[in-house]
């Protein structure tokens, strides 16, 4: 990897393709981002924030639309990781692959533990994913497989034939 210069991370373009706004210098940003072991970073946003996530780093980091820097939190390992991939008790796990964030801030992700397609909501104050039941969704004919993203607070998430179907988790 070659070093790039200094350069806005998050950029605000109009619907006329205009440059609007630029946000979060990289050097202000210790993490890096091309490495993409445990996961591919995202942006994601909702009404009044645009969060950053880096799952190399284990960091979430979110700015208001004008750019202030609202917070920024770190999750706790789960367990060692070997290769990029995290592991408990000898079993293989993997990391939050995709997050999104709902219109009431609260931040969802979708990983391979505790069990295969499982469902985590991000706890701010302890830095822990904690799982989150989609039995609903399995007995509605709709199994939780993958996350696309929310609506309002309702996710939107892929499910059996590649259908999506919408879910509202309790809190």
């Amino acid at each position: 990897m070659e070093a790039a210069p200094d350069h806005y991370m998050v950029q605000h373009f109009g619907t006329d393709d205009i440059l609007k706004d630029r946000h979060l210098l990289r050097s202000d940003f210790h993490c890096e981002l091309a490495i993409q072991i445990n996961g591919v970073p995202r942006v994601v946003a909702s009404g009044d924030r645009i969060g950053l996530f880096a799952p190399f780093c284990r960091m979430w980091l979110e700015l208001s639309p004008a750019g202030e820097v609202l917070g920024q939190w770190k999750w706790n390992p789960r367990a060692p990781v070997s290769n990029g991939v995290e592991k408990l008790g000898g079993a293989r796990m993997a990391s939050v692959r995709s997050v999104t964030l709902t219109s009431g801030n609260e931040l969802y992700g979708r990983s391979d533990w505790p069990k295969p397609h499982s469902l985590l909501r991000f706890d701010r104050q302890s830095g822990d994913w904690t799982p989150v039941g989609t039995s609903a969704a399995e007995t509605a004919g709709a199994p939780f497989i993958w996350l696309e993203g929310s609506d309002g607070d309702t996710l939107v998430y892929g499910s059996v034939g590649k259908k999506l179907a919408w879910f509202k988790p309790d809190k």
